[in-house]
């Protein structure tokens, strides 16, 4: 229909900012909790400072994997429900269709996205925090 545009980078750009919104969201309940941490302890290294963040970005990745994927999953809901409804379709049929494969594939590129960004995050916040002087050690 438009000769022009290319559907396969349409997909990719798809892909990806579907999980910007959920590496903000980790990115910022990381850095938020190590500096929430510090407020209390001001006597941590930076070294503990990174494993507080790594413990809240575990805490943060199985829901936020859990959200993206039935987020995903209810936006194909209609269609699928439409191809359900037509007589002769199986359930087979349904989950194999491309709808669900998108979605699942989504899912994955924002699950992949956000086990990448929990240890980067976790180490850029540690890094401003020890030189912002907020009277952390560097070890």
């Amino acid at each position: 229909m438009f000769p022009g545009v290319n559907m396969a980078d349409i997909l990719i750009t798809s892909l990806f900012l579907g999980a910007v919104g959920a590496l903000i969201d980790t990115s910022i309940s990381i850095s938020s909790a190590i500096f929430e941490a510090l407020k209390e302890q001001t006597h941590l290294g930076i070294v503990k400072v990174y494993c507080i963040g790594m413990e809240v970005g575990k805490d943060v990745l199985a829901s936020m994997i859990n959200t993206l994927l039935f987020a995903y999953l209810a936006s194909a809901l209609p269609f699928l429900l439409a191809l359900f409804l037509t007589e002769g379709s199986t359930f087979t049929e349904l989950i194999n269709t491309d709808f669900i494969a998108l979605e699942l594939t989504r899912t994955l590129v924002g699950a992949l996205s956000l086990v990448v960004v929990i240890p980067i995050t976790a180490i850029i916040s540690a890094y401003f925090l020890a030189k912002t002087n907020l009277k952390v050690k560097t070890t």
